[in-house]
């Protein structure tokens, strides 16, 4: 799914946007998460 649609998705308050965003976005969040907090844990919460 491309940004267009997940942002399709936010504004017609789809729940399935959440998932998509995990799916797409997730790895890269917890990377950076994880680089800054330099905790594994924390970074997945």
């Amino acid at each position: 799914m491309d940004d267009c649609e997940i942002i399709k998705l936010f504004f017609d308050r789809d729940e399935t946007v959440l998932r998509e965003i995990l799916r797409k976005y997730g790895t890269y969040c917890k990377t950076i998460a994880r680089d800054i907090l330099n905790n594994a844990e924390e970074a997945d919460e």
